[in-house]
């Protein structure tokens, strides 16, 4: 992990190496128990906070309305 503090080495690298083992590795099981441990802090956080629920909201509805008008365009084409 030192290596990719000092920036030598990245993260995709460390990920592949680590998934490529097929016995049990200990600082593997450990890397995933903390992403799920980030991903459930997350979740708690979205669940409690109202802003941070609202700011994804926004986002998501960015998305959604930029195939918007060309949905629209579909619709209009067949006449309904």
């Amino acid at each position: 992990m030192a290596s990719l503090a000092q920036k030598d080495v990245t993260q995709a690298t460390i990920v592949r190496k680590l998934a490529s083992y097929e016995r049990q590795n200990q600082t593997k099981k450990a890397l995933w128990e903390l992403e799920n441990i980030c991903r459930t802090l997350y979740i708690l956080d979205f669940i409690d906070d109202v802003t941070l629920r609202q700011t994804v909201q926004k986002a998501l509805n960015r998305g959604v309305g930029a195939s918007l008008p060309s949905a629209q365009l579909i619709i209009g084409f067949d006449g309904q």
